[in-house]
């Protein structure tokens, strides 16, 4: 005749032995002095960690430490192509200007659809000087309102600026 052992017992031996072994570490902390543990400083204004992750220059603002960036200056963020037929390509350039104190390195420029293409300057744009982004739009297929984005991504604060293209688009004649 075989005799069952009973699968609960060593389960809770296991148990018994973990709880013994934890409970020292929460008495350990009772016992610390007060200099040694961890309290919360309370930061005044609209403060959060991934500033300092995004942005390290904001963790000390004023100590010069990353305090020149790029600016880039869009006198018109807004381009207006009114009404076209479809099919036609709407070129439009956006003038802006580097109006921050360190060179403005453009690293990439997009848009939510590879019918909008930007084109922007490889090379930095020194502080006070002015560039363009050259954007060509095709149409076909593109009936109706359209309102396009144009994402800048620069060193600069903050690093995405956005530009718009906007207008209609009629049917083609068939």
């Amino acid at each position: 005749m075989f005799m069952r052992r009973s699968s609960i017992a060593p389960l809770s031996t296991a148990l018994g032995v973990l709880g013994l072994c934890l409970l020292p570490g929460c008495q350990a902390d009772a016992n610390r002095k007060p200099q040694d543990r961890v309290e919360e400083i309370p930061i005044a204004g609209s403060f959060q960690n991934a500033d300092l992750v995004r942005n390290p220059a904001s963790a000390n603002p004023g100590s010069g430490a990353g305090g020149q960036v790029a600016e880039i200056f869009f006198p018109d963020s807004l381009a207006v192509f009114g009404e076209v037929e479809e099919g036609t390509i709407v070129d439009v350039q956006f003038e802006f200007t580097n109006t921050g104190e360190s060179p403005l390195a453009i690293s990439r420029a997009y848009s939510t659809c590879g019918c909008t293409v930007p084109e922007w300057p490889k090379a930095p744009v020194l502080p006070g000087e002015k560039g363009a982004l050259h954007v060509r739009f095709d149409t076909s297929g593109k009936v109706g309102k359209q309102n396009k984005p144009i994402y800048i991504t620069a060193k600069t604060l903050p690093a995405t600026t956005k530009v718009y293209l906007i207008g209609e688009v009629t049917p083609g004649k068939k």
